[in-house]
């Protein structure tokens, strides 16, 4: 994903919690923010005690907010920028020009091209992956060799050579029970 420079124009389409964590750290970073959403508030999904904390972060940096607007077209003008068009509820269009769009809405797995029945990972009704409670995908029927194959397919967390290292102790006759990063030798 490239990012916009300092100074430049960014359209977010979307105001869930993707799309404000985004749109608060390119404005952070110097970045004119505008935020374009069909409904009516921030943070559609969740509660008001949670989406007015998040409106008044949004007003710091100077995220300008568009509610009750959805996006229905975009095309890039002459100078090669975003416009993004959106309509409003009376069917007023609106034109957001920027140099970048950041499309953040929707949360629909999209999981048609995996060949999932081939690893033997069988998606739920609603087209997700179902996992167990390390984030590995179950698998139909649970066959060894099915969960072996979705295994090797799904990253698995494990330890880097740095997280190791931090937490190498000191030698055994330390007064202190500290811990330390060995230095590296080359």
């Amino acid at each position: 994903m490239g990012t916009p420079p300092s100074e430049a124009e960014l359209v977010v389409v979307g105001a869930g919690y993707i799309g404000m964590e985004l749109s608060t750290a390119f404005a952070k970073l110097g970045t004119d923010v505008t935020v374009l959403e069909a409904l009516d508030a921030p943070l559609p999904a969740h509660e008001s005690d949670l989406v007015d904390p998040v409106r008044e972060r949004a007003a710091e940096p100077g995220i300008d907010l568009h509610f009750g607007e959805k996006a229905v077209e975009w095309y890039r003008d002459i100078a090669g920028d975003a416009v993004v068009i959106t309509e409003d509820e009376d069917g007023s269009e609106h034109e957001y020009p920027a140099e970048s769009v950041l499309v953040a809405v929707g949360r629909e797995p999209v999981t048609g091209g995996l060949d999932l029945a081939a690893a033997g990972i069988e998606p739920d009704d609603d087209g997700f992956v179902p996992t167990d409670e390390t984030g590995r995908p179950t698998t139909s029927g649970s066959t060894p060799s099915a969960t072996s194959r979705a295994n090797r397919c799904w990253p698995t967390p494990r330890a880097t050579r740095a997280s190791a290292q931090s937490r190498t102790p000191t030698p055994a006759n330390s007064s202190a029970a500290r811990w330390s990063v060995p230095r590296r030798r080359n």
